[in-house]
């Protein structure tokens, strides 16, 4: 999730649905919108993150849910296991489609 300098509060954007949509190529995710990376790959190619205006910070955690992805947000004691991460900053020359 990308977030700016403020604490967040009230209700987000609307929540993203990627099941069976993990094979995207881009994404821009607006702020406070959380969002799937996966392992960051698509086959051999990178996926690229579009980081929304106004992002100063970027949180990497685990959607969770007692009855995986149709219950309530719950159950993070049962995870093991670590984050493993590596980003890479571009400055886009031309953005998201229709953010030129």
């Amino acid at each position: 999730m990308f977030l700016d300098d403020s604490v967040p509060s009230g209700e987000g954007p609307p929540i993203l649905n990627f099941t069976h949509a993990e094979g995207f190529l881009t994404l821009s995710p607006q702020l406070f919108q959380t969002f799937f990376i996966g392992n960051g790959f698509t086959g051999t190619i990178d996926k690229i993150f579009y980081v929304p205006e106004g992002a100063t910070r970027l949180f990497l955690g685990i959607s969770d849910g007692c009855v995986l992805a149709s219950g309530p947000p719950g159950c993070y004691n049962d995870n093991r296991g670590k984050f493993i991460a590596a980003g890479f900053l571009h400055l886009a020359t031309n953005g998201p489609a229709g953010n030129d």
